[in-house]
């Protein structure tokens, strides 16, 4: 099924695909805010140092028992986004193809 509001913000961004990303509370470890804003701050100097688009964004599960900062980062490839999650060793990340049909993609 097409997302459409998830392909449009891709096409307006000229994006073939989008991420969601997070570096906190790795390995599902709850570290304290300071800890968990250190490890966003180091994933944001790779997203800026990559020169990327992204936005700030937050991912819940669906009956909203937890939030996690994160970012929503364009063209970042699929192999690129894996790497990442594992260097923050994270269990898994979201998928944004052009359709917008997200898809979550686990860790290995």
């Amino acid at each position: 099924m097409i997302h459409q509001g998830l392909g449009l913000l891709l096409a307006s961004f000229n994006a073939q695909s989008a991420c969601l990303i997070s570096a906190s509370n790795p390995l599902g470890q709850i570290l304290t805010e300071d800890e968990n804003l250190d490890r966003r701050m180091q994933l944001l100097s790779k997203i800026e140092q990559a020169r990327l688009n992204y936005f700030v964004a937050r991912h819940e599960n669906a009956v909203q028992s937890w939030a996690q900062d994160c970012y929503l980062v364009f063209d970042l490839g699929a192999l690129a986004a894996s790497r990442w999650a594992q260097e923050f060793d994270q269990f898994a990340w979201v998928d944004i193809p052009p359709n917008g049909c997200a898809s979550v993609i686990f860790s290995d």
